[in-house]
């Protein structure tokens, strides 16, 4: 499980290029004999089959990108001008280092010098607007033979372990996708569909298309705030967290009470609300409409361009599924 958290956490897939991750899991799927494809929006359905039908679809849903940025000018010096895409709060930005464009070049995000600001900019939190990425370039020429406006980047933040936790980028994105694979390499009770949504980060765009074409039982996979420490979100190494509802969703009653039947003996937190605006809404209401619950993983530091998990949440995350797919099978 760790192993393949880190391997997705190391691509760089933000919204509207998640062809990387795309690839990896569907090479992955492939190599298991499962059918693949890819619908038109770039979402990826893998169908899985078990030992036979379910008596209602079972979809099991995890979005594919990551939050990042968009070059929207070049300056004449060749610093890039950018827009975020995804919860990033701009406070966590300044200084960071990033990956810009195809090519993976590296630039840091940077502002004004202080002794240029006045006293006044100097109290305020800077705008997304008054900063840029340096990629080190000597003007506007050299920076567009390399990067042109339209294309994305991500925040360059490395994978590791600290203590018992793990640290890297695009957390929500390794730790939903890696138990999916995972699962994939059970032999399952049932046949299950597993989607691969793209453009999460910018209004859960992929989803909507899922749920409009394929009707049936949705369990959506993401991370939620959560903390290491003390405070009202989630803990960090105390079981998934089963909500009720999120900013985009009232889960369905029925199917979020067979998740926590099915987890009676795993540790799962059960919450009323989390602030996610994930997947699940978008599923819920597009189509004839779809009956959906949610598996989290709980995540520190949910807005900065480096996330904070406990890996044993992921394989109890796993668990959970797997619990669920064996009562659907009865």
């Amino acid at each position: 499980m760790l192993m393949t958290i880190k391997q997705l956490s190391d691509l760089t897939a933000p919204s509207g290029w998640e062809n990387s991750v795309r690839n990896a899991i569907g090479s992955y799927a492939e190599q298991r004999g499962f059918s693949c494809e890819t619908d038109r929006l770039g979402n990826l359905l893998v169908h899985v089959p078990g030992k036979k039908a379910p008596s209602e679809p079972i979809l099991l849903a995890a979005h594919m990108d990551e939050p990042g940025f968009m070059v929207e000018e070049i300056t004449k010096e060749g610093l890039l001008k950018f827009g975020l895409s995804g919860s990033i709060a701009r406070r966590n930005i300044l200084g960071r280092q990033v990956l810009a464009g195809d090519g993976g070049y590296h630039g840091v995000v940077g502002l004004r010098p202080i002794h240029l600001t006045t006293v006044e900019e100097r109290k305020k939190l800077p705008k997304v607007e008054d900063l840029y990425i340096d990629l080190g370039f000597a003007d506007k020429q050299e920076t567009e033979a390399k990067i042109q406006p339209g294309e994305s980047g991500v925040f360059a933040e490395p994978f590791r372990m600290l203590g018992d936790k793990v640290l890297g980028k695009a957390m929500s994105r390794s730790v939903s996708c890696a138990v999916l694979m995972k699962l994939m390499e059970q032999a399952l009770p049932v046949d299950v569909t597993m989607v691969f949504t793209v453009q999460h980060q910018v209004g859960c765009r992929g989803a909507y298309g899922v749920g409009a074409g394929y009707e049936g039982n949705y369990v959506v996979l993401d991370a939620c705030p959560g903390t290491s420490g003390d405070g009202e979100h989630p803990k960090l190494g105390k079981g998934p967290v089963i909500p009720r509802m999120d900013k985009n969703a009232m889960f369905d009653r029925e199917l979020t009470q067979k998740l926590l039947s099915a987890a009676k003996d795993i540790p799962v937190q059960s919450v009323a609300r989390t602030e996610v605006a994930g997947d699940g809404g978008m599923i819920q209401q597009s189509g004839h409409g779809n009956q959906v619950a949610a598996l989290y993983c709980p995540m520190a530091y949910e807005k900065a361009p480096c996330q904070m998990i406990d890996p044993k949440d992921a394989e109890q995350m796993l668990a959970v599924l797997t619990a669920f797919l064996e009562e659907a099978a009865e």
